[in-house]
């Protein structure tokens, strides 16, 4: 390398660290598009949480299955790093298509069918399915929704989500799972998300407890705020 090489290159560095991180925050469009086929069946994985010690500790999957004569959602916890879930208690899809049964609950679903529903952090659902705290399924086995008709899109909402859930876990902890892709934004409106996360941790902060040996940790509500 010539003399003076190193110092040409150690001084373009800011300039590249600033081109690569206009790169990121370029719009990206749908990152993960919710969509099946008729005939097909579909898997998402729920990683996402608005609690520290969950988010990218946990899968929740949802199964499409497009096989029969109405589309079925299914909920399943998969894993966490967290012991003894009880259940699944709200699931949120994007999508207007009415659920028609549920299988697989312990707990009373009715009634089905809540529009326009707002999950901690994950933004605004076309559909939410609400449970009571006395419901356990979802955990040793599927809770599945049968829909009145064949759906092959479930697509992104303003937060980048097609699917949300709310898991509990014994000693009254529970967290809100998602399929959300993160940064998929512009560079103004990921700005203003930043200092919207920011002011509800300043605002409306609340711990989650897990166990003696993970503490407690504070986890903001986030955009949206909770559902009912």
């Amino acid at each position: 390398m010539k003399k003076g090489a190193h110092r040409k290159f150690w001084g373009s560095v800011p300039y590249l660290a600033a081109a690569a991180l206009s790169l990121m925050l370029l719009p990206s469009g749908p990152v993960n598009a919710g969509s099946c086929a008729i005939d097909s069946t579909c898997i998402f994985e729920l990683t996402n949480s608005n609690v520290t010690e969950l988010n990218g500790n946990i899968d929740i999957r949802v199964t499409i299955n497009n096989t029969g004569a109405s589309t079925v959602l299914s909920l399943q916890y998969i894993s966490s790093n967290t012991a003894d879930p009880l259940g699944l208690d709200k699931f949120g899809y994007n999508n207007a298509a009415l659920v028609s049964s549920i299988s697989g609950n312990v707990s009373d679903w009715t009634p089905f069918n809540t529009a326009g529903a707002t999950y901690d952090g994950f933004g605004t659902f076309l559909s939410l399915q609400n449970s009571g705290p006395a419901e356990t399924g979802g955990i040793s086995g599927a809770l599945n929704f049968t829909l009145n008709g064949l759906v092959t899109s479930f697509p992104e909402n303003s937060n980048g989500a097609e699917f949300v859930t709310h898991i509990r876990y014994s000693g009254s902890c529970s967290g809100f799972v998602s399929d959300r892709a993160v940064w998929s934004r512009t560079p103004i409106v990921a700005a203003a998300a930043v200092l919207q996360v920011l002011q509800g941790i300043l605002s409306r902060s609340r711990l989650h407890c897990f166990s003696s040996v993970q503490g407690c940790s504070v986890s903001s509500d986030g955009p949206g705020g909770n559902s009912t």
